[in-house]
């Protein structure tokens, strides 16, 4: 029986790992996954490993995250201003209505 060859291609990538410094290759599918998901993968001497910075997408939404906690804060903020104004018009409506009385009043003879 006559030994069957098989040509396989694959992206790969060269890894070298942090423990031992065997270099080792790995499908760039592979490492792109753990890269995104920071999951422990092993060299071939068994040594766990993983990537632990930030990948772009990570440090977007990071960004886009202390944004929102921004501007989120700044609403807040005009929220309770609108709020005290609102409370002050309020009350120089009151006033105006009593003076309005007083004068209703004085006019009256009362």
């Amino acid at each position: 029986m006559d030994a069957e060859l098989f040509k396989i291609v694959a992206a790969l990538k060269v890894e070298n790992c942090c423990n031992c410094h065997m270099g080792y290759a790995v499908p760039t599918s592979f490492q792109d996954a753990r890269r995104e998901d920071h999951k422990t993968f092993f060299c071939p001497a068994g040594h766990g490993q993983s990537y632990i910075s930030k990948t772009e997408k990570e440090k977007t939404i990071d960004e886009l995250s202390k944004e929102l906690n921004r501007k989120t804060g700044l609403i807040i903020n005009l929220e309770s201003k609108l709020t005290c104004k609102k409370n002050l018009l309020r009350q120089k409506d009151y006033s105006v209505r009593a003076y309005k009385g007083m004068v209703t009043k004085l006019k009256r003879g009362k």
